[in-house]
């Protein structure tokens, strides 16, 4: 074979675009990991203020990106009639995962958080099975099992810490991402980018009306201004970005598991940057789901059956 022919791997994509792709899903996992230790150097604790300005970044970012990649032939607008009825469901599982993100981070621990959102992989699979038809592992099924038995320690040490509402809001944010990513799947061979806008437009619509009801209302400091300018581009923007880019070129059996850098790197940031030490019954729970989330990736990746094709 000559050196410039490059030896495909799956269907659509060659060995290099594998790695690229690969490369960009684990970067994507590490921009999402910063959202919850940025969280924490805020000044304010006020939820709706945060995803109100998040949001607003994110939409900003996505028109951004759109408008560079119109080009003279197409317009702007093109994208969101060819995502129809799937980019807005999909948007409103965005803007639920970007909502139940930051209101769990303000009612429970960093750590307790992103370990909640490693449920994902399982709650994917499940819906899909229901939407799509998809099969449902025994392997998927085991694994589950073992993350509900994790998610059942840390919601015990909420009881006791008062933190079971964080609980509940970051399992809605894994449920929202998980109803985002069958939709992807349903929507793969139209650009879904417009989801991201729907889903930060939600968001802002949403968190408006809260705040008008809030005694704290709209007023931020420039500094929370600033983080929130980050997380809207960079955490969630640069890191959608990388991830839509990358899964192109990986399967979706790999998905999970490359992305699991955000679920690592969040408690660690958290630790390090702001010294949050998470608790016995999240520790001892997030490795179960931890476990079952890589046991599942090393056997969908390993097996000797070829996996499904990317969802985008």
């Amino acid at each position: 074979m000559p050196a410039d022919v490059i030896e495909p791997v799956g269907k659509g994509y060659s060995r290099r675009e594998h790695r690229i792709g690969v490369a960009l899903v684990m970067l994507a996992g590490v921009f999402w990991s910063v959202g919850g230790v940025v969280v924490r150097l805020m000044d304010t604790t006020n939820a709706w203020q945060i995803l109100f300005y998040r949001s607003i970044f994110v939409c900003l970012l996505v028109l951004v990106v759109m408008l560079a990649r119109a080009g003279r032939t197409q317009s702007v607008l093109a994208p969101f009639f060819h995502a129809g009825l799937t980019g807005v469901v999909a948007g409103l599982g965005v803007a639920l995962a970007f909502s139940g993100f930051i209101l769990a981070l303000v009612y429970t621990s960093v750590a307790n958080t992103f370990f909640l959102l490693a449920t994902q992989p399982f709650l994917i699979a499940v819906l899909a099975w229901i939407v799509l038809r998809e099969k449902l592992e025994r392997a998927t099924l085991a694994a589950a099992v073992l993350t509900t038995v994790g998610v059942a320690i840390m919601f015990h040490e909420g009881l006791t810490l008062g933190s079971v509402k964080g609980n509940v809001f970051g399992l809605l944010s894994a449920v929202g991402f998980s109803i985002f990513t069958v939709a992807l799947r349903f929507g793969r061979d139209v650009d879904m980018w417009p989801a991201i806008f729907y889903g930060g437009f939600f968001a802002v619509l949403f968190a408006a009306v809260m705040l008008i009801t809030d005694d704290h209302g709209f007023a931020v400091t420039y500094g929370d201004l600033a983080w929130c300018a980050v997380l809207g581009i960079t955490q969630i923007g640069l890191g959608t970005l990388a991830y839509i880019a990358g899964s192109k070129w990986v399967s979706a059996a790999e998905l999970g598991l490359l992305a699991m850098t955000e679920i690592v790197l969040g408690p660690f940031w958290a630790w390090l940057i702001v010294n949050e030490v998470p608790g016995r019954g999240t520790m001892v729970g997030g490795a179960l789901v931890l476990i079952s989330l890589i046991g599942l990736g090393l056997y969908r990746v390993m097996s000797p059956s070829p996996g499904p094709e990317p969802s985008v």
